[in-house]
Protein backbone atom coordinates (compact mmCIF):
# COMPACT_ATOMS: atom_id res chain seq x y z
CA UNK A 1 0.00 0.00 0.00
CA UNK A 2 1.50 3.44 -1.08
CA UNK A 3 1.13 6.33 1.21
CA UNK A 4 0.04 9.53 -0.23
CA UNK A 5 2.12 12.63 1.02
CA UNK A 6 1.43 16.33 -0.09
CA UNK A 7 4.14 18.72 0.27
CA UNK A 8 2.72 21.90 1.06
CA UNK A 9 5.40 23.51 1.34
CA UNK A 10 8.29 23.03 -1.27
CA UNK A 11 11.24 21.36 0.00
CA UNK A 12 13.95 23.22 1.50
CA UNK A 13 17.59 21.55 2.42
CA UNK A 14 16.64 19.05 4.90
CA UNK A 15 20.06 17.69 7.13
CA UNK A 16 20.23 15.28 9.36
CA UNK A 17 21.87 17.62 12.21
CA UNK A 18 19.00 19.93 12.16
CA UNK A 19 16.50 20.32 15.06
CA UNK A 20 14.82 17.14 14.14
CA UNK A 21 11.04 15.97 12.63
CA UNK A 22 8.21 15.90 14.35
CA UNK A 23 5.41 13.87 13.55
CA UNK A 24 1.93 14.57 14.66
CA UNK A 25 -1.09 12.15 13.59
CA UNK A 26 -4.49 13.00 13.62
CA UNK A 27 -3.39 16.39 12.80
CA UNK A 28 -6.64 17.60 11.56
CA UNK A 29 -8.99 17.24 14.63
CA UNK A 30 -9.57 19.29 17.30
CA UNK A 31 -6.30 18.67 19.51
CA UNK A 32 -4.33 17.10 16.59
CA UNK A 33 -5.19 20.60 14.69
CA UNK A 34 -4.11 22.96 18.19
CA UNK A 35 -1.18 20.54 18.57
CA UNK A 36 -0.19 21.26 14.57
CA UNK A 37 -0.78 25.20 15.25
CA UNK A 38 1.48 25.62 18.34
CA UNK A 39 4.18 23.49 16.78
CA UNK A 40 4.21 26.14 13.69
CA UNK A 41 4.95 28.51 16.34
CA UNK A 42 7.88 27.37 17.66
CA UNK A 43 11.05 29.35 16.31
CA UNK A 44 13.02 26.40 15.97
CA UNK A 45 12.93 25.19 12.21
CA UNK A 46 11.47 21.61 12.63
CA UNK A 47 10.55 19.38 9.99
CA UNK A 48 7.12 18.74 10.53
CA UNK A 49 5.11 15.74 9.21
CA UNK A 50 1.41 15.64 9.73
CA UNK A 51 -0.77 12.69 8.88
CA UNK A 52 -4.28 12.31 7.99
CA UNK A 53 -6.79 9.91 6.72
CA UNK A 54 -7.03 11.17 3.42
CA UNK A 55 -5.46 14.56 2.74
CA UNK A 56 -8.41 15.63 -0.22
CA UNK A 57 -11.40 15.12 3.02
CA UNK A 58 -13.19 18.50 3.93
CA UNK A 59 -12.01 18.68 7.19
CA UNK A 60 -8.23 18.55 6.23
CA UNK A 61 -8.98 21.82 4.62
CA UNK A 62 -8.18 24.20 7.75
CA UNK A 63 -4.88 22.23 8.50
CA UNK A 64 -3.99 23.27 5.03
CA UNK A 65 -4.80 26.38 5.52
CA UNK A 66 -2.92 26.60 8.89
CA UNK A 67 0.11 25.10 6.95
CA UNK A 68 0.04 27.99 4.55
CA UNK A 69 -0.07 30.36 6.72
CA UNK A 70 2.01 29.73 9.96
CA UNK A 71 5.14 27.54 8.11
CA UNK A 72 7.40 29.67 7.92
CA UNK A 73 11.12 28.29 8.18
CA UNK A 74 9.31 24.80 8.76
CA UNK A 75 9.64 22.07 5.77
CA UNK A 76 5.85 20.55 5.99
CA UNK A 77 4.29 17.51 4.12
CA UNK A 78 0.81 16.35 4.91
CA UNK A 79 0.55 12.63 4.59
CA UNK A 80 -2.24 9.95 4.94
CA UNK A 81 -1.68 7.26 7.64
CA UNK A 82 -5.01 4.91 7.98
CA UNK A 83 -4.54 3.48 11.38
CA UNK A 84 -7.54 1.30 10.74
CA UNK A 85 -5.39 -0.52 8.48
CA UNK A 86 -2.03 -2.00 9.72
CA UNK A 87 -0.70 -2.04 6.13
CA UNK A 88 -1.13 1.76 5.45
CA UNK A 89 0.75 2.18 9.23
CA UNK A 90 3.75 -0.43 7.40
CA UNK A 91 3.53 1.97 4.27
CA UNK A 92 3.84 5.09 6.50
CA UNK A 93 6.83 3.38 8.43
CA UNK A 94 8.67 2.41 5.93
CA UNK A 95 8.49 5.14 4.28
CA UNK A 96 9.72 7.50 7.15
CA UNK A 97 13.12 4.92 7.96
CA UNK A 98 14.21 5.30 3.92
CA UNK A 99 13.79 8.93 4.03
CA UNK A 100 15.70 9.22 6.99
CA UNK A 101 18.15 7.09 6.30
CA UNK A 102 18.85 8.68 3.18
CA UNK A 103 19.52 11.92 4.91
CA UNK A 104 16.46 13.53 2.92
CA UNK A 105 14.63 14.17 6.42
CA UNK A 106 16.55 14.58 9.99
CA UNK A 107 15.92 12.04 13.24
CA UNK A 108 12.48 12.18 14.95
CA UNK A 109 12.43 14.47 17.29
CA UNK A 110 8.98 14.05 18.68
CA UNK A 111 6.52 10.95 17.76
CA UNK A 112 3.41 12.40 18.92
CA UNK A 113 0.85 9.89 18.45
CA UNK A 114 -2.75 11.74 18.48
CA UNK A 115 -4.98 9.81 16.08
CA UNK A 116 -7.91 8.11 17.62
CA UNK A 117 -11.58 7.05 17.34
CA UNK A 118 -14.32 7.05 19.59
CA UNK A 119 -17.01 4.78 19.34
CA UNK A 120 -19.79 6.03 21.65
CA UNK A 121 -22.46 6.95 19.33
CA UNK A 122 -23.20 4.58 17.53
CA UNK A 123 -23.09 0.59 16.64
CA UNK A 124 -19.12 -1.31 17.56
CA UNK A 125 -17.03 -0.94 14.58
CA UNK A 126 -13.99 -3.37 13.14
CA UNK A 127 -11.01 -2.26 11.28
CA UNK A 128 -10.06 -3.57 8.18
CA UNK A 129 -8.18 -5.89 9.85
CA UNK A 130 -10.60 -7.51 11.52
CA UNK A 131 -9.91 -6.03 15.29
CA UNK A 132 -12.33 -3.80 17.16
CA UNK A 133 -11.89 -0.06 16.42
CA UNK A 134 -10.39 1.49 19.58
CA UNK A 135 -8.07 -1.10 20.17
CA UNK A 136 -6.95 -1.83 16.41
CA UNK A 137 -6.62 2.37 16.05
CA UNK A 138 -5.75 3.73 19.34
CA UNK A 139 -3.40 0.74 20.62
CA UNK A 140 -2.14 -1.37 17.84
CA UNK A 141 -1.27 0.91 15.53
CA UNK A 142 0.55 3.19 17.62
CA UNK A 143 2.17 -0.16 18.94
CA UNK A 144 3.28 -1.13 15.21
CA UNK A 145 4.08 2.37 14.22
CA UNK A 146 6.07 2.87 17.26
CA UNK A 147 8.02 0.07 17.07
CA UNK A 148 8.82 0.09 13.42
CA UNK A 149 9.97 4.07 13.90
CA UNK A 150 12.20 3.09 16.76
CA UNK A 151 15.45 3.10 14.55
CA UNK A 152 14.59 6.45 12.95
CA UNK A 153 14.11 8.66 16.22
CA UNK A 154 16.65 10.64 17.90
CA UNK A 155 18.70 8.60 20.24
CA UNK A 156 19.55 11.36 22.32
CA UNK A 157 16.56 13.62 22.48
CA UNK A 158 13.57 11.58 20.80
CA UNK A 159 10.61 11.48 22.48
CA UNK A 160 7.10 9.15 22.31
CA UNK A 161 4.04 11.00 23.31
CA UNK A 162 1.18 8.71 23.63
CA UNK A 163 -2.13 10.90 24.14
CA UNK A 164 -3.69 9.54 26.94
CA UNK A 165 -7.47 10.01 28.17
CA UNK A 166 -8.76 9.63 32.11
CA UNK A 167 -11.12 7.18 30.98
CA UNK A 168 -8.03 4.35 31.42
CA UNK A 169 -9.15 4.54 34.96
CA UNK A 170 -11.00 1.73 36.24
CA UNK A 171 -12.62 3.92 38.67
CA UNK A 172 -13.41 7.07 36.00
CA UNK A 173 -16.92 5.97 34.71
CA UNK A 174 -18.89 5.33 38.18
CA UNK A 175 -17.62 8.88 38.84
CA UNK A 176 -19.37 10.24 35.09
CA UNK A 177 -21.72 7.89 34.12
CA UNK A 178 -21.69 4.59 35.11
CA UNK A 179 -20.06 2.85 32.01
CA UNK A 180 -19.35 -0.65 33.87
CA UNK A 181 -16.15 -1.38 33.08
CA UNK A 182 -16.24 -4.64 34.45
CA UNK A 183 -18.32 -5.62 31.97
CA UNK A 184 -15.41 -5.90 29.42
CA UNK A 185 -13.27 -8.68 30.85
CA UNK A 186 -9.53 -8.86 30.48
CA UNK A 187 -9.95 -11.05 28.35
CA UNK A 188 -7.60 -10.15 25.04
CA UNK A 189 -9.89 -12.46 22.53
CA UNK A 190 -12.97 -9.54 23.67
CA UNK A 191 -11.03 -6.68 23.59
CA UNK A 192 -9.52 -7.17 20.52
CA UNK A 193 -12.24 -9.30 18.19
CA UNK A 194 -15.42 -9.22 20.46
CA UNK A 195 -17.51 -12.09 20.77
CA UNK A 196 -20.22 -10.42 22.70
CA UNK A 197 -22.99 -9.10 21.14
CA UNK A 198 -23.59 -5.12 22.80
CA UNK A 199 -27.20 -4.68 24.26
CA UNK A 200 -29.65 -2.27 22.56
CA UNK A 201 -29.08 1.09 24.10
CA UNK A 202 -25.72 0.37 25.67
CA UNK A 203 -23.58 1.02 22.62
CA UNK A 204 -22.53 4.53 24.02
CA UNK A 205 -21.61 2.83 27.28
CA UNK A 206 -19.47 -0.16 25.70
CA UNK A 207 -17.95 2.00 22.87
CA UNK A 208 -16.48 4.38 26.11
CA UNK A 209 -15.48 1.09 27.80
CA UNK A 210 -13.30 -0.23 24.89
CA UNK A 211 -11.82 3.26 24.47
CA UNK A 212 -10.79 3.80 28.28
CA UNK A 213 -9.47 0.30 28.01
CA UNK A 214 -7.33 1.02 24.55
CA UNK A 215 -5.74 4.37 26.76
CA UNK A 216 -5.09 1.66 29.45
CA UNK A 217 -3.47 -0.84 26.83
CA UNK A 218 -0.98 2.14 25.87
CA UNK A 219 0.16 3.03 29.23
CA UNK A 220 0.64 -0.73 29.83
CA UNK A 221 2.63 -0.76 26.73
CA UNK A 222 4.52 2.22 27.14
CA UNK A 223 6.27 0.66 30.46
CA UNK A 224 7.28 -2.72 28.72
CA UNK A 225 8.60 -0.78 26.19
CA UNK A 226 10.50 1.46 28.63
CA UNK A 227 12.36 -1.60 29.85
CA UNK A 228 13.13 -2.93 26.64
CA UNK A 229 14.59 0.28 25.30
CA UNK A 230 16.59 0.43 29.13
CA UNK A 231 18.15 -3.25 27.66
CA UNK A 232 19.11 -1.46 24.58
CA UNK A 233 21.60 0.91 24.85
CA UNK A 234 21.35 2.86 21.51
CA UNK A 235 18.25 3.41 22.47
CA UNK A 236 17.72 3.96 26.34
CA UNK A 237 17.64 7.77 26.44
CA UNK A 238 14.30 7.63 23.94
CA UNK A 239 12.29 8.96 26.21
CA UNK A 240 8.08 8.25 26.53
CA UNK A 241 5.73 9.78 27.62
CA UNK A 242 1.94 9.60 28.03
CA UNK A 243 -0.10 13.15 28.53
CA UNK A 244 -4.32 12.63 29.18
CA UNK A 245 -5.09 16.29 27.50
CA UNK A 246 -8.76 16.32 29.86
CA UNK A 247 -12.37 16.74 27.95
CA UNK A 248 -12.34 19.64 25.25
CA UNK A 249 -15.05 20.73 23.68
CA UNK A 250 -14.37 21.75 20.09
CA UNK A 251 -15.98 21.45 16.55
CA UNK A 252 -14.10 18.55 15.46
CA UNK A 253 -16.41 16.71 18.12
CA UNK A 254 -19.09 18.81 17.99
CA UNK A 255 -19.81 18.08 14.14
CA UNK A 256 -20.22 14.29 15.38
CA UNK A 257 -23.48 14.83 17.37
CA UNK A 258 -25.88 13.58 15.60
CA UNK A 259 -28.83 16.18 16.44
CA UNK A 260 -28.54 19.64 14.57
CA UNK A 261 -30.68 21.04 17.29
CA UNK A 262 -28.03 20.06 19.89
CA UNK A 263 -24.99 20.99 17.67
CA UNK A 264 -26.33 24.28 17.43
CA UNK A 265 -27.88 25.04 20.82
CA UNK A 266 -26.07 22.99 22.89
CA UNK A 267 -22.50 23.28 21.38
CA UNK A 268 -21.81 26.87 22.24
CA UNK A 269 -23.08 26.13 25.64
CA UNK A 270 -20.65 23.58 26.20
CA UNK A 271 -18.24 25.34 24.78
CA UNK A 272 -18.42 28.50 26.96
CA UNK A 273 -18.75 26.04 30.60
CA UNK A 274 -15.42 24.44 28.92
CA UNK A 275 -13.76 27.66 28.99
CA UNK A 276 -14.18 28.83 32.21
CA UNK A 277 -13.94 25.37 33.90
CA UNK A 278 -10.81 25.17 32.09
CA UNK A 279 -9.72 28.91 33.64
CA UNK A 280 -10.53 27.91 37.11
CA UNK A 281 -8.94 24.63 37.44
CA UNK A 282 -6.37 24.84 34.45
CA UNK A 283 -5.54 20.49 34.73
CA UNK A 284 -9.20 19.83 35.58
CA UNK A 285 -11.07 17.94 33.98
CA UNK A 286 -12.31 20.56 31.29
CA UNK A 287 -9.75 21.89 29.32
CA UNK A 288 -9.55 23.88 25.90
CA UNK A 289 -7.55 22.39 22.80
CA UNK A 290 -5.27 25.21 22.93
CA UNK A 291 -3.83 24.36 26.31
CA UNK A 292 -3.45 20.79 26.09
CA UNK A 293 -1.58 20.92 22.93
CA UNK A 294 0.58 23.08 24.50
CA UNK A 295 1.13 20.39 27.46
CA UNK A 296 1.49 17.70 24.66
CA UNK A 297 3.94 20.08 22.94
CA UNK A 298 6.31 20.90 26.49
CA UNK A 299 6.13 17.02 27.15
CA UNK A 300 7.70 16.57 23.29
CA UNK A 301 10.22 19.23 22.91
CA UNK A 302 10.53 21.07 26.25
CA UNK A 303 9.73 24.14 24.94
CA UNK A 304 8.16 25.39 28.34
CA UNK A 305 9.95 27.26 30.86
CA UNK A 306 11.03 24.18 32.60
CA UNK A 307 12.66 21.31 31.58
CA UNK A 308 10.94 18.24 32.65
CA UNK A 309 13.92 16.27 33.96
CA UNK A 310 14.80 12.52 33.72
CA UNK A 311 12.00 12.21 35.78
CA UNK A 312 9.90 12.45 32.68
CA UNK A 313 12.10 9.63 31.00
CA UNK A 314 8.63 6.67 31.96
CA UNK A 315 5.89 9.10 33.17
CA UNK A 316 2.09 9.75 32.72
CA UNK A 317 1.07 13.54 32.56
CA UNK A 318 -2.45 14.89 33.51
CA UNK A 319 -2.01 18.07 31.26
CA UNK A 320 1.12 20.08 33.17
CA UNK A 321 1.23 17.96 36.26
CA UNK A 322 3.18 14.17 36.82
CA UNK A 323 -0.21 12.12 37.78
CA UNK A 324 0.00 8.22 38.56
CA UNK A 325 -1.87 5.84 35.87
CA UNK A 326 -4.58 3.29 37.16
CA UNK A 327 -2.68 0.62 39.48
CA UNK A 328 -3.34 -1.63 36.96
CA UNK A 329 -1.24 -0.36 34.30
CA UNK A 330 1.72 -1.04 36.76
CA UNK A 331 0.64 -4.83 37.08
CA UNK A 332 4.24 -6.59 35.30
CA UNK A 333 2.44 -9.57 34.68
CA UNK A 334 -0.31 -7.96 32.38
CA UNK A 335 2.32 -5.70 30.54
CA UNK A 336 4.13 -8.82 29.64
CA UNK A 337 0.97 -10.39 28.46
CA UNK A 338 -0.34 -7.90 26.69
CA UNK A 339 3.46 -7.28 24.43
CA UNK A 340 3.11 -10.62 23.06
CA UNK A 341 -0.42 -10.95 22.33
CA UNK A 342 0.49 -7.43 20.75
CA UNK A 343 3.23 -8.40 19.00
CA UNK A 344 1.48 -11.29 17.95
CA UNK A 345 -1.46 -9.31 16.67
CA UNK A 346 0.04 -6.92 14.63
CA UNK A 347 2.43 -9.76 13.26
CA UNK A 348 5.37 -8.15 13.77
CA UNK A 349 8.98 -9.11 12.20
CA UNK A 350 11.87 -9.33 13.62
CA UNK A 351 13.54 -6.93 10.61
CA UNK A 352 10.69 -4.23 11.20
CA UNK A 353 12.47 -3.60 14.47
CA UNK A 354 15.79 -2.39 15.42
CA UNK A 355 14.37 -3.81 19.21
CA UNK A 356 16.12 -6.15 20.22
CA UNK A 357 15.01 -8.83 22.74
CA UNK A 358 11.50 -8.11 22.28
Amino acid sequence: MQTRQDSIIPPHEVTSDGPGTVIVTGAAGGLGFAIADKLLQCPEPFTCLFTVRSSSAQNAQPLRDLIAEKSGNKYVSLIELDLSRLDSVRAFAIDVNSRVAARELPPIRALILNAAVLSMLGSRKMTYDGFESAFGVNYLANCLLTLMLLGSIHKQHGRIIHISSETHYESWPTRIQKHEPQKLPWDYVEMSKPQSTVRSGDEKNDGMRRYGRSKLCLVMFMHALRRRLDANPDLSNIWIVAVNPGTMIHQNLLSKVPSALLRAVGGPIMQAYNQVMAHIKPNGLWRTTTKSAADVIRAALDLGENDLGENFKDSYMNGSELAKADEIADDPGKQEELWDRTLAFVQLKESETVLTGS
